[in-house]
């Protein structure tokens, strides 16, 4: 008996066609850059879906696939595509998609039926023995908020060049959150019961908050990641359907994937609603919040005196900015100011107002 359609595919959602142009910017950063420092490198899709939707726009896969055949760099390293399915309708359509891309260059492409835990062991098992040092990035897009557990991505994250894209579903976890028997679950994907005590909370904000942030706290101190960044993702309702957490040890992976993520969202760098009228005209470019970003300079700062280079990693490592968005918009006017708000040393004396490169040093008055 042949499966029906809408038995495999599904409706595509502006958030999720959002979630993809975050990761499909990504990768064109990516994989030029790891293709440049190894002969190797993996992508894995752990829960890759059937490769498409109900009105043939591409699954995360296939969008994968056509950043490869499309991009403009010389990708030289072989590139291998591991895409996990655990529905057998949906692994067999993910087949079929898949194929069409078999005479790409330099790729290898494998799709697997079966558990995501038990495939991904089996991957690291053989980093372990033979791979530890291959460029990795795993793409954790769950139809369930019973997974990733923490310890899987703790056990990704403990080869050097690996990197994480995680949708930690919210509004399913919130909802099931006082059931009792989901209690392991919880306990697995947060690695902790910390969570128990957030349940008990009765201000939605305050427990979307909480949970939040503990799930980010876990990355980074059970997971051991230098670098985890959030983007929120809410639906037509504007409420908060999901949350990406995305997790690196590299300082450069992290300005890349800011920089993507503020392509979806130009004004904040960390959300995206369906509830937005995309079809709304505005007067002007949106613009990010610079008085914000000034405001945590100086909280941050003041009195001090720190080369340029420190005041830009702040802002890449503790807040939604990029580094772009520091000097021009925000030191260049408060130098100009009267009376300034900051002093200016650099050992060019040819230095134009407005202009700090490498080895300025600020002083916030």
């Amino acid at each position: 008996m042949v499966a029906k359609k809408f038995d495999v595919l599904w409706k595509l959602e502006e958030h999720t066609k959002a979630k993809h142009d975050i990761l499909v910017q990504y990768m064109k950063a990516w994989l030029p850059i790891m293709s440049r420092i190894s002969n190797q490198i993996l992508y894995i899709d752990a829960f890759a879906g059937p490769g498409e939707y109900l009105n043939g726009e591409p699954g995360s896969p296939v969008h994968f696939l056509e950043t490869i055949k499309h991009h403009n760099a010389n990708l030289n390293c072989q590139i291998n595509c591991l895409f996990i399915e655990k529905d057998p309708k949906k692994h067999h359509h993910l087949q079929s998609i898949t194929s069409r891309y078999n005479d790409l260059p330099n790729v290898k492409i494998r799709t697997v039926c079966g558990s995501c835990g038990d495939i991904i062991t089996k991957v690291l098992k053989n980093f372990e023995n033979r791979n530890k040092s291959m460029p990795t990035f795993a793409f954790l897009d769950p139809f369930s908020y019973v997974e990733p557990t923490m310890d899987m991505v703790k056990r990704i994250m403990k080869f050097p060049k690996c990197e994480v894209l995680i949708n930690f579903m919210y509004e399913e976890a919130n909802r099931f959150l006082k059931v009792d028997h989901q209690a392991k679950y919880y306990d697995s994907v947060f690695g902790t019961s910390e969570w128990r005590n957030i349940c008990k909370i009765s201000d939605s904000k305050i427990r979307k908050q909480q949970l939040h942030d503990l799930y980010l706290n876990q990355l980074k101190n059970l997971a051991n990641i230098n670098y985890v960044r959030s983007f929120e993702m809410k639906n037509k309702k504007n409420t908060t359907k999901y949350y990406l957490f995305f997790g690196t040890n590299s300082y450069s992976g992290l300005k890349k994937m800011k920089e993507a993520m503020w392509k979806v969202d130009p004004l904040s760098g960390y959300t995206y609603s369906d509830y937005t009228d995309k079809n709304q005209l505005t007067l002007f470019k949106p613009e990010p919040d610079y008085y914000q970003l000034k405001r945590q300079l100086v909280d941050n700062f003041k009195g001090k005196t720190v080369p340029i280079e420190k005041i830009e990693n702040f802002i890449v490592v503790n807040t939604p900015f990029r580094e772009t968005h520091f000097k021009k918009p925000i030191l260049r006017e408060m130098e100009k100011s009267n009376p300034p708000e900051i002093q200016v040393f650099t050992k060019n004396k040819k230095r134009r107002p407005g202009q700090y490169p490498r080895g300025t040093i600020i002083k916030f008055i």
